[in-house]
This record gives C-alpha cells, sequence and structure tokens, in this order.
C-alpha cells in the first residue's frame, strides 16, 4: 500500500512539473507522427532564447516520454540571406530538378546554404551525459511561399511556438533515451551544442608516382603543410556479382597512400577526386545492349563523394579516385578541409 502511495505521488509531481502532454511528440516519433502505441510525451516549458552561430536560436520546449526525453531546437534564419543564396546559385523549383553540380560545388552549396546546419547536442541529466540516439528536422522556407503553403506539419511547428512565419527556420527534434530503467526526475538539465565540422573543399593539385609532393596551407590555422606520396598505384577492383546480369560496372581506379608534414589529425583532411565515376553500362553481349543510354542517369556513387573504400596502406593516409572502365592516366585531386566554424556552446534549461 505504502509503495501505491508513493508511485501516486511520484506521478503526480511529475505531471506538476511538466505540465500537460503534447499528443503529437512520442519518444519513437518525428514532427509528421508518433508511435500510437507509446503514450504522448509531457510538454516541459523551456523557452530558452540565445544566440550560436551567428543566429538566433531557441529551445522551445522539452517531452518527457517513457522511453527518455524529446528536445526540440529553432534557429532563425533572416529571410533576406536565403534569397540571396537562391539568386547567387540561380535556384528556383524549375531550375534546381535540372541542374548538375560537381562535388565541389555541391560542397559549396551544402556550406552555402542558409538552410542546412549539422550540429549534435549533448545532454547532461542529473549530472550524467546523454548522447542522442535519433533525430529529425524541418526547414521553412518563406520565400517560396507556394513550396510552404504544402508544409503544413512543419506550419504547425511554427504556429505552435509562435515563430515568426516569414523568417526562414530550421527546427530540430532530438531524442535521448533515459540513462535509468525508469524515467527519471529532472532536477538539472542542460546541453552543450556541438557544430558537426563542415567540408571545405581546397587547391587541386595531380600526381604523377611516389615521391611528388604538395605543398599547401591549412586554413584553419594558415600554417604550410607538405603532402607527400608515398605509394601510387593503378588498380581494378573486385565487387560482389551484381544481381543486374546485363550491367558492367567501372573498377579502374588510382590508389594512393601520403603522408602530410607536419603531421595533421586524419579527420580534418581528406582527398577526392575531382571527376565523377563512370556510370553503369549494359554489357556488350547483352540483348538489351541497344537501350544503354537509357542508363545514363544511373548514378554509380562508391564511399564519401564518390571515391571507392580502400583498406588503409601500412598506416598511411590513403585515397581512392572515382572508378572508370579504362585507367586514367592524370587524376586531377582536389584537398577537402573539415573545420569547425564555430565554438560549442553550454546552456542551463532546468536547474533546482
Amino acid at each position: 500500500m505504502e509503495n501505491q502511495e508513493n508511485t501516486k505521488t511520484n506521478r503526480s509531481e511529475h505531471a506538476a512539473h511538466c505540465g500537460e502532454s503534447d499528443l503529437n511528440v512520442s519518444f519513437s516519433g518525428n514532427f509528421w507522427g508518433h508511435n500510437s502505441r507509446e503514450h504522448a510525451g509531457a510538454k516541459i516549458p523551456v523557452n530558452k532564447q540565445f544566440q550560436w552561430a551567428g543566429r538566433r536560436c531557441l529551445i522551445p520546449a522539452a517531452y518527457s516520454c517513457g522511453k527518455g526525453l524529446v528536445l526540440d531546437f529553432c534557429m532563425e534564419i533572416p529571410p533576406e540571406e536565403i534569397r540571396s543564396f537562391m539568386e547567387h546559385w540561380n535556384l528556383t523549383p524549375e531550375t534546381e530538378r535540372n541542374r548538375q553540380f560537381s562535388r565541389e560545388e555541391e560542397m559549396r552549396l551544402v556550406i552555402e546554404n542558409p538552410l542546412h546546419f549539422d550540429f549534435r547536442p549533448l545532454l547532461q541529466l542529473n549530472g550524467k551525459e546523454i548522447a542522442s540516439s535519433h533525430s529529425c528536422s524541418a526547414g521553412w522556407n518563406p520565400c517560396l511561399p507556394e513550396i510552404a503553403a504544402k508544409e503544413t506539419e512543419t506550419k504547425k511547428l511554427i504556429d505552435r511556438y509562435r515563430l515568426d512565419p516569414d523568417s526562414g527556420w530550421i527546427i530540430y527534434r532530438f531524442a535521448f533515451p533515459w540513462h535509468t530503467k525508469r524515467r527519471s526526475k529532472l532536477n538539472t538539465l542542460s546541453v552543450t551544442l556541438e557544430q558537426e565540422p563542415v567540408s571545405v573543399p581546397g587547391p587541386h593539385f595531380q600526381i604523377k608516382a611516389a615521391g611528388d609532393t604538395f605543398d599547401f596551407v591549412f586554413p584553419e590555422n594558415g600554417q604550410p603543410y607538405t603532402l607527400t606520396v608515398q605509394s601510387f598505384e593503378q588498380e581494378t577492383l573486385e565487387f560482389p556479382r551484381s544481381t543486374e546480369q546485363d550491367l558492367e560496372f567501372p573498377a579502374c581506379c588510382t590508389v594512393i597512400g601520403y603522408t602530410i608534414t607536419p603531421e595533421l589529425p586524419k579527420e580534418t583532411l581528406t582527398i577526392s577526386d575531382c571527376a565523377e565515376s563512370d556510370p553503369p553500362r549494359q554489357k556488350s553481349n547483352s540483348p538489351s545492349a541497344s537501350s544503354a543510354s537509357g542508363i545514363s542517369s544511373f548514378g554509380f556513387m562508391v564511399g564519401n563523394f564518390g571515391s571507392a573504400s580502400i583498406t588503409p596502406l601500412d598506416g598511411l593516409r590513403s585515397a581512392c579516385s572515382s572508378l572508370h572502365f579504362e585507367p586514367v592516366e592524370n587524376v586531377d585531386w582536389f584537398l577537402i578541409f573539415h573545420e569547425k566554424q564555430f565554438e560549442d556552446l553550454t546552456l542551463t534549461l532546468i536547474s533546482c
């Protein structure tokens, strides 16, 4: 009997602390629906406004669910920045369907797109750190009213949190599983926001053989570095047997092993081939070979930015070119710098 009374008391305290439940939010759900087998999360008003990454941001609420805590995050984007970006890249609903971008252009699009921002939050709940298990995001673009009108679920979020519909918004929802077997009581709650590194295309270079070098400056610290090629091989990769019996795939590539002097952390710099891989083609003896032109849109991307995945060469940094049906004599490589542009930020959301 005493245990039942304690349970009722805990539930009452939790409900009083959390406020009303929100029927649209569950731990396993997203902006477009909730898991019908889960109870709706209890809303915890936060209303934390702050500046980060040059933007006005808001954490409007958290939701206490059976499996964990759900946290919403909103970042405001001035509409003039969106219009400038769209005009610079000539992005309209009509042109976007037909335009094709190089790898470098795709990376610059991501960097310059004001409606794109990658970060990860780390929650500190009652002194315990919890990483997000999954997330979802939605964008609101007031510069495309015809498209915005169709984003009914995003508009509900705009209305729910009383966000300015004339501004652009990136809205994220993160789910954090409880670190205990039972739902945790929220005594203290803070969050650390960490921007994910962005991929910045750097200078181009060509190499002919092992021993070649390339000098460059790392933009984050302005220091000079030297890339030295230690191995240089033309290879033909082997792939598992394809279920597409009438297709053949490109397999010729250039594989290099290299070092950087002075040493740089491996995660801060990679190398990519500027060219795309050849698309698959119909085998010459295939009955449907005459329709080979019909597969030109069947893209073939292997690994990051189209480079094949290879085993590291004796501890060296390594890179593989795009794949072709015939060996390519001169590969045009470019450096990719992976940089964090903004400092981490820690915010107190609930305190005793």
